[in-house]
């Protein structure tokens, strides 16, 4: 059992295999009639725990015990840690939550959790936690190409097909045609051709000017890195 302090300064106990989420509290977890929060953090653990310990505080003395406890994002890059164990995932998003900076969904313990994160991310981590990993959504947030690299080889996988030469063709404002391969797609995370699927960090690379010569076609993510990719310069096959 883990203790933790209340806002009256009492202790209560936790048990580390019930936790489903932690995250800071907010103005929503304000009791009725209330104008200050119960706590600092909130653990939910099938029922409200609010802890006048840091999120980080909880979260390091959480992870002694429980080692399936994954970090995830808002859409304003908050941090939300979650028991990826109990996890299912993930789940379409609309649009409008694309636009808002909402890339993918989770569902545990009857809770909803919209976050930040691809849906590549979140099916990874409930994969590896032993959770219950659901179909890749194909409601547009990213075009996953993700597969596996072992000693520099492509190793086909086992659950699917996977994509090993993708070749684009591109028409440019002035009518020129062009044709690009990109390079090791089995590396890549995601495509995005869409605004309303980027991360901001994305939109600022896709808008790079007001000449649409210096634009990229696309945004290409490898890990943590986005990059424009086919603007004409870069792209000098003729179709």
């Amino acid at each position: 059992m883990l203790t933790f302090t209340r806002k009256d300064g009492k202790k209560f106990t936790v048990n580390p295999s019930s936790i489903l989420r932690i995250r800071n509290t907010i103005e929503a977890d304000q009791p009725a009639f209330k104008r200050s929060l119960p706590g600092i953090t909130r653990i939910d653990a099938g029922v409200d725990y609010y802890a006048m310990e840091t999120l980080d505080d909880v979260v390091a003395l959480v992870q002694t015990e429980l080692k399936t406890l994954v970090k995830f994002r808002s859409r304003s890059n908050v941090p939300i840690w979650i028991n990826a164990k109990e996890a299912s995932g993930p789940y379409p998003v609309s649009q409008s939550e694309i636009a808002d900076g909402i890339h993918s969904r989770l569902k545990f313990g009857g809770l909803s959790q919209l976050v930040g994160n691809s849906h590549q991310e979140v099916l990874d981590a409930i994969t590896l936690a032993g959770g219950k990993p659901e179909p890749m959504p194909t409601d547009g947030s990213a075009f996953a190409l993700k597969s596996f690299v072992l000693g520099g080889k492509i190793k086909a996988r086992t659950d699917r097909g996977q994509v090993v030469k993708l070749v684009a063709t591109v028409v440019y404002p002035d009518g020129s045609h062009k044709v690009a391969e990109i390079a090791e797609p089995q590396a890549v995370d995601a495509l995005y051709f869409s605004e309303l699927a980027m991360s901001p960090e994305a939109q600022k690379a896709f808008r790079a000017t007001s000449d649409w010569r210096e634009n990229p076609t696309f945004i290409e993510q490898r890990g943590p890195t986005v990059q424009g990719k086919c603007k004409i310069s870069q792209c000098p096959q003729p179709f």
